[in-house]
């Protein structure tokens, strides 16, 4: 019965045929990791035609010839994930991967009302100097409800080295604010030494496991035939009963061990029972969520807890459930034996809490507290004017001492007075000891001072005293802390050759947060501003001003003199022995070499593009390398940029090949792996006199790279919402014929070709409005000119598609009235953005609150040429209006293009 009846070994059996066709049509000399992308690229339905439904990891082991265990194993679905990678002989490196969907119990997301329904979460902190452009979408059906997790951002977002003792903290974001800190299951930081910490293989290679996947801090079965511990690197494990422990290589600051049997392992911090080859897989996860004290930090850099935070614990295929004191065990400073119930109020440091497991300790967690009273404020300054700090809420007799200053000793009353030391007011955060009287370590933590009036920070804690000029890439190493009181904003002036009024757009700043938050707006801004502009951003507090950050796109530029990259300076040309050379052939992008800037005649022949840097500094490109030199200077190698703009255009209007847009999305994919804007290459300036060309491109890469071209309206290429619905649909209708003239040369498949057709379109464009919800008007408009049937599809595959678009005034009223609910008084004064023909009944809101609710009409109204593309203003106004309520222009601009589009049919 079941999987071994004839009818299931007839399905097993053809999708194992299946797979042998797809290895057989791919390419002999593609590496095994190159399969999927090459089919991906080449058919992107071709997952949904196979007999059995494999995505992801199952995708990557049937092609690669290798064997893959989802590490998930159906447990769990947490947008997050620790996994450790063998990089060769027996060395393990930690990264991070970022599930492409998934699920996020509503309890873990604290801080936002309870009606709220979409949220966006950003990266913070070290998160944020790692992966700047991560971003997840948030969706939930009402209050209450689990958030379906979406991961929006480019596919190098996906999985990312990242340091196991740091934790992946994200932030809640909505209506162009910041909301709360946000702990996601699966980001917390990884202890080396505080007790068992597990991993289960996550993917197998032809010797052995080659990467592994976090499993916890408790006792476990798995049907795996082994399980790794991860312990000190001094630490030998214990074993008991019929476990048995192998060493199996070392991660930076520990040692893994393998695991196999059934028993108890001891190692230093604790002991947990294993179980492999088991009947079914069991695990526990535990989360610790609560009030936050940001004034303090912990030895790794996140804000300590205010109070005994609320412990959740959940077991496989259930959610997460409260623990209260009878159900948890406790340990204070890693000091003598657990403890039942909850720590007292008054404890400070680190604290180890677990659920309990019979008279053992099971899934544990560790957070360091301060008291729920704890407070620091400013203190009237010593007799010479020094800075002074007032501490309360402490246990008296406790020690303390800021950076390099005076100790302190708290009072009676649980409170001390700090001076700082001289030179406190260059850093904004500052080394903070406290002793215990009882005798415990001491805490190593760090002190985030008061702020008077908001300011840049770098990551060396040092404060903005000077202007400075800095990259898109480096946004990474500032953040914006505003005043301890009053209101505090990022103002952003637009300056650039093609600007006359200097346009000035602010963002208030409630909360500290990473500059790179801002970086799509900022990117917009400088592409409105053209190639040579620059944003100077100012914190603005109290009517006083900070000192500026200059953003452009590149810190310098270069030029070619014979075959030699020359840095510019001024007027005059100099060779730069500091400066690094990546050069990639346009014509075959997979050629990319390192190269001396003095040798470049050493690249052999091509087409090369130059990518020049000195350290994280990125320069402007000088124009491509030619080997062998052209014979006449035209065409692409035209001496004026925009004559070489002309020429793209006109190539992608009378039709390009594909192999021409395959060959651009993998030369935009080295730039961006390189930290090089796009904006650099004349073909993305081209592509917005070809708009059919470019929803092409979409239409054409591989899912993976799909973000990456979506995202090259930011780097000067075509933006979306402004192109016509009569182009995306005349963009469909090349793309179906041209799959209708690839199936037609296979007779096997002449029956299918309609519903391969209809399949690999709908997919794609499903793709596009999961990443772009915006776009969906624009897409259903152009499908129902095209083929209604590929509509159809696309709605199956979103879960439907919103009724507004059937009724559409109906539904823009209801959208602008709760803008006018959130915003009322706040929203700001966006008049350029009027819309000439609105549904009559959004003519009753106050004319304050119209650019907010015509924008969307503003952009359907050029998208259907009924009005000139937007001027610089327009232009800044409009992204002032996406960005106070991203959700509600996201809603609301579908509904806008079907009443534009319903009254152009009238």
């Amino acid at each position: 019965m079941g999987y071994q009846t004839g009818e299931f070994r007839n399905v097993f059996v053809d999708f194992a045929m299946e797979v042998l066709e797809l290895r057989a049509i791919a390419p002999k000399d593609l590496t095994a990791v190159e399969v999927e992308p090459w089919l991906d690229r080449q058919s992107p339905d071709w997952r949904e035609r196979l007999s059995l439904r494999i995505d992801g990891e199952a995708a990557r082991a049937l092609l690669s010839e290798a064997v893959s265990i989802t590490r998930r194993s159906g447990l769990l679905t947490d947008p997050l994930c620790r996994i450790l990678h063998r990089t060769g002989d027996g060395i393990w490196t930690p990264w991070i991967e970022v599930e492409d969907t998934s699920e996020i119990p509503a309890e873990i997301v604290e801080g936002v009302e309870r009606d709220r329904r979409r949220l966006r979460l950003a990266p913070i902190d070290g998160l944020a100097a790692v992966v700047p452009d991560l971003l997840l979408a948030l969706d939930r059906d009402g209050s209450g409800e689990p958030w379906a997790c979406r991961r929006i951002s480019a596919r190098r977002t996906a999985r990312f080295p990242f340091p196991l003792d740091r934790s992946a903290d994200l932030v809640a974001m909505a209506d162009g604010r910041y909301l709360s800190r946000i702990r996601l299951a699966g980001g917390d930081a990884v202890e080396i030494g505080a007790g068992p910490a597990f991993w289960r293989v996550a993917e197998m290679g032809e010797e052995g496991p080659r990467a592994l996947a976090f499993a916890g801090t408790a006792s476990l079965l798995t049907q795996d035939p082994h399980v790794w511990l991860l312990a000190a690197p001094d630490a030998s494990p214990t074993c008991d009963g019929e476990l048995s422990a192998e060493p199996d290589g070392v991660v930076e600051g520990g040692r893994l061990w393998r695991l196999s049997g059934q028993g108890r392992v001891f190692v230093s911090g604790g002991n947990a029972m294993v179980r492999t080859r088991a009947d079914r897989d069991d695990r526990e996860d535990i989360h610790a969520i609560g009030s936050l004290e940001q004034r303090v930090l912990d030895s790794r850099g996140r804000p300590v807890h205010r109070g005994i935070p609320e412990i959740l614990h959940r077991r496989p295929g259930r959610g997460f459930r409260p623990l209260g004191a009878r159900d948890l065990r406790h340990r204070i400073g890693r000091r003598g034996g657990w403890r039942g119930g909850l720590p007292p109020s008054g404890t400070v440091g680190i604290v180890d809490l677990a659920a309990r497991d019979g008279e053992n300790v099971g899934a544990r967690v560790a957070v360091n507290i301060v008291p729920e009273d704890f407070r620091v404020t400013e203190a009237q300054p010593g007799p010479a004017g020094e800075r002074r700090l007032h501490f309360e809420g402490l246990s008296a007799g406790m020690v303390m001492r800021v950076s390099d200053g005076d100790p302190a000793t708290v009072d009676a009353r649980g409170e001390a007075d700090v001076t700082l030391p001289v030179g406190a007011a260059s850093r904004g955060r500052l080394s903070l000891i406290l002793a215990s009287p009882a005798g415990m370590s001491p805490l190593q933590w760090t002190l985030d001072l008061p702020r008077a009036l908001g300011e840049f920070e770098g990551v060396d804690n040092l404060v903005l005293r000077k202007d400075r000029d800095i990259t898109v890439r480096e946004l990474r190493n500032w953040r914006i802390v505003p005043a301890e009181t009053g209101g505090t904003d990022l103002r952003i002036r637009l300056v650039g050759a093609k600007v006359d009024l200097n346009p000035v757009i602010g963002r208030s700043i409630a909360t500290e947060q990473p500059l790179s938050a801002h970086r799509a707006l900022l990117e917009e801004m400088l592409v409105a501003g053209g190639a040579d502009a620059e944003l100077r951003l100012r914190v603005i507090s109290r009517s006083r001003q900070s000192p500026r950050l200059v953003l452009r796109y590149y810190r310098g530029e270069t030029d070619l003199e014979d075959d030699t990259v020359m840095v510019v300076e001024g007027q005059a040309l100099r060779f730069d022995h500091d400066l690094q050379i990546v050069a990639v052939d346009m014509d075959d992008p997979d050629r990319v070499a390192e190269t001396d800037p003095g040798a470049l005649s050493l690249l052999g022949q091509g087409r090369w593009f130059l990518l020049p840097r000195r350290g994280e500094v990125v320069l402007r490109p000088p124009r491509p390398f030619v080997q062998p030199a052209p014979a006449e200077a035209k065409g692409v190698d035209a001496p004026r940029r925009g004559l070489r703009i002309a020429h793209f255009a006109a190539a992608f209007r009378d039709g390009v090949a594909e192999a021409d847009l395959f060959r651009l999305a993998k030369l935009v994919g080295v730039l961006i792996a390189h930290g090089v804007s796009p904006s650099a290459l004349d073909q993305i300036h081209a592509l917005r006199e070809a708009p059919e060309s470019a929803v092409r491109l979409l239409l054409k890469v591989a899912p993976a790279d799909l973000e990456d071209m979506l995202s090259l309206e930011l780097h000067g290429g075509p933006r979306w919402m402004f192109i016509a619905p009569g182009v995306w649909a005349a963009a469909f209708s090349r793309e179906v014929e041209a799959l209708r003239r690839t199936l037609s040369s296979n007779p096997s498949l002449t029956g299918l070709a309609e519903n391969i057709v209809r399949g690999t379109i709908a997919s794609r464009t499903a793709d596009i409005v999961r990443l772009r919800p915006a776009l969906l008007g624009h897409i259903v408009c152009g499908l129902r000119e095209t083929d209604p049937g590929i509509m159809m599809e696309v709605a199956s595959k979103l879960g439907g598609l919103p009724p507004g678009l059937q009724e559409p005034e109906a539904e823009l009223l209801a959208i602008a009235e709760e803008i006018v609910r959130r915003h009322a008084g706040l929203a700001p004064w966006l008049h350029e953005l009027e819309a000439t023909s609105r549904p009559p009944a959004l003519d009753r809101f106050d004319p304050d609150l119209r650019g907010l609710i015509d924008a969307p009409l503003f952009v359907a109204e050029v998208a259907f040429g009924l009005r000139a593309p937007p001027t610089i203003r327009q232009q800044m106004e409009l992204l002032q209006a996406i960005q106070a309520d991203i959700g509600a222009f996201e809603a609301a601009l579908p509904i806008a293009v079907a009443w534009a589009a319903s009254n152009n049919d009238r």
